[in-house]
């Protein structure tokens, strides 16, 4: 029996502790996903262990060895990917929101807008503030760790036009 005897240590260890963390992630997903019922609960959960055990690796030696310069594989963007994918699960109702302000009305030349044109409008604008204060009143009661403050959610209920 041979072995590779080339294999570097740093390598292999960064590459462990990276499958370590990801498969705990991965537990904790599916643990969430069985107990709680919102993908936006969930995302802000994942977010928050993620954070942690970021912040748990970076003040040990674990972080350094993790993203060694041999590592194919970093480590830190690996964590990083997840995070980001919770991050944008979080964010997935603006996409909602957004798509009410996005939908165009069109009207020929100079004419003036029809009432049904106008009504329509009008409840685009109303779906939209009432979708945006939901988000605004979710955001108010999610709470993140200090260190994942990057989902910041800027703006305010400004679109009031009816």
């Amino acid at each position: 029996m041979l072995f590779n005897v080339t294999a570097d240590g740093n390598q292999l260890l960064s590459n462990y502790l990276t499958d370590v963390i990801e498969t705990l992630i991965s537990q904790l997903e599916g643990r969430a996903r069985l107990l709680i019922k919102k993908n936006v609960t969930i995302a802000v959960f994942m977010v928050n262990n993620i954070t942690c055990i970021e912040s748990i690796a970076r003040k040990s030696d674990l972080w350094g060895v993790m993203n060694s310069a041999g590592n194919a594989n970093n480590g830190a963007k690996r964590v990083q990917a997840l995070r980001k994918k919770f991050v944008e699960m979080y964010l997935e109702g603006r996409k909602e929101c957004a798509a009410y302000l996005i939908d165009v009305t069109y009207i020929k030349g100079k004419s003036k807008m029809s009432l049904r044109s106008k009504e329509a409008v009008k409840e685009k604008f109303k779906n939209f503030n009432t979708n945006f204060d939901e988000l605004v009143q979710r955001h108010k009661h999610t709470t993140f760790r200090k260190v994942a403050k990057e989902i910041s959610f800027i703006g305010l209920p400004v679109w009031k036009v009816l």
